[in-house]
């Protein structure tokens, strides 16, 4: 197919990445803030830019041929899974810092 030998999905796939990349935080190298993540106030993601760009992406990945690279060719998983990784953590929990005790049960 064309859309294989003209690199569609590696192009999208690095687009993604790159789009998320420049969203995300920066850590200055201090490990205590953890790794970068995608910054919801960033003009990229507030905007919804980045949207259609996945949509393109998953509407490629509805043709067999193209979605077997991301099993055939390690470069498209891992620019898959290094997007998603930035995506990690943006609406993070509370952490729990101290242990709730209950009172026993008269089971």
């Amino acid at each position: 197919s064309s859309m294989i030998s003209q690199g569609l999905l590696l192009m999208l796939l690095r687009t993604l990445h790159n789009v998320f990349q420049k969203a995300s935080t920066e850590t200055a190298g201090d490990k205590s803030m953890g790794p970068p993540v995608v910054d919801t106030k960033s003009q990229l993601i507030s905007t919804h830019i980045y949207s259609q760009l996945c949509y393109d992406i998953r509407y490629t990945l509805n043709h067999p041929p193209l979605a077997e690279l991301l099993h055939t060719h390690s470069q498209h998983l891992e620019l898959l899974l290094g997007s998603l990784s930035l995506l990690q953590g943006m609406h993070s929990m509370r952490i729990a810092l101290h242990h709730v005790r209950f009172p026993p049960s008269n089971a």
